[in-house]
């Protein structure tokens, strides 16, 4: 999985690793814009093994329950499931303290649901929840939050980049107070909110959004640097609205486009009508393509190499399919900055 999101993405940095405790309870705190490849990019660049908690109607599908369940995630359900679900969530919450009781890792989107735009949404609290009932479990054993920034260069689009700040990793206790649960949840939100504020992009809500992405499109501001674009965004004046027109750099160019889908016919008619007919939301656009990459391409890189090598040989099926995929992936690393 690893490799396969490295030739996804144009570039994966990944900045913090070194603060990440190697043992004991930890709970990841990301942003969430990305769907599923947010949790896969933490998974397997975290050197922990952790769990997630996925929205439960990704979990209708029996083959794909065992092999989520084989990845280490569990079912969230949410109003929109039906409120007599909502009562279900009380034993993937209890699993989840029972998890860090005994040493795990669990990764928890507290901003409780995914969106496209570049600011930290309010934070729910339910992550606080299940930290509660952990305290009770664990029997005076610390448990530790870290905020994980997650940022993208384009995240509904292809090619893409994206970054990894891992935060600093606090004690839970320090600001937990059985008597007084109502502030313990409000100092424990707003140190994870502080924090993911500064490790992504962040547009304040009172903001006029449009403008200020216009505003540091036109600066050229790599959303890969949170710390930059945040300190764009403190700079922001209101007679900075109007740009000129040549000022906003073109990220791709439409002739690399149509030559990689000249490149890749017909496998490109395909993922096109998945992306009009399956694709829920645009928060799924990246998910839905990286699946289907990932399943298409060996498969037909597989029939190909029997095909061509029955004609050719071997070395020529091998020539090939490695000229095939190396242009594919000369047109990720270099397009993703264009």
């Amino acid at each position: 999985m690893r490799t396969a999101l490295h030739c996804y993405f144009g570039r994966i940095n990944l900045h913090g690793l070194d603060g990440i405790p190697e043992k004991g309870p930890l709970m990841f705190l990301p942003n969430h814009q990305n769907a599923l490849l947010d949790a896969l990019l933490i998974a397997v660049n975290c050197r922990r093994k952790p769990y997630f908690l996925t929205r439960s109607d990704v979990f209708s599908n029996r083959l794909f329950r065992s092999l989520f369940s084989f990845f280490h995630m569990l079912p969230v359900y949410r109003i929109r499931d039906g409120r007599h679900t909502l009562s279900r969530n009380e034993a993937i919450f209890q699993k989840c303290a029972e998890l860090l009781c005994q040493g795990e890792a669990v990764v928890i989107f507290p901003e409780a649901n995914h969106h496209l735009d570049r600011r930290v949404r309010p934070l729910s609290k339910g992550f606080t929840r299940i930290l509660f009932q952990a305290v009770e479990l664990c029997n005076g054993q610390e448990i530790f939050l870290l905020p994980v920034g997650v940022n993208y260069l384009r995240a509904a689009q292809f090619p893409d980049l994206t970054s990894l700040y891992y935060g600093r990793a606090f004690p839970l206790l320090p600001l937990y107070d059985a008597r007084d649960p109502r502030n313990s949840v409000f100092r424990i939100r707003n140190e994870v909110s502080q924090q993911l504020q500064t490790l992504t992009t962040h547009v304040p809500e009172d903001k006029k959004y449009e403008q200020f992405i216009a505003y540091l499109i036109s600066r050229g501001i790599d959303f890969q640097d949170p710390e930059k674009a945040n300190q764009a965004i403190a700079g922001f004046t209101e007679n900075m609205v109007d740009f000129p027109d040549e000022m906003v750099k073109k990220r791709r160019t439409g002739i690399l486009r149509l030559i990689f889908y000249l490149f890749n016919f017909p496998l490109v008619i395909p993922w096109f009508w998945i992306k009009n007919r399956l694709v829920p939301e645009p928060e799924f656009n990246s998910t839905f393509r990286f699946a289907y990459a990932l399943m298409i391409y060996p498969l037909v890189y597989l029939i190909c190499f029997f095909l061509i090598s029955s004609l050719w040989g071997y070395a020529q099926a091998l020539t090939l399919i490695a000229l095939h995929f190396g242009v594919n992936q000369v047109y990720i690393k270099v397009v993703r900055e264009n």
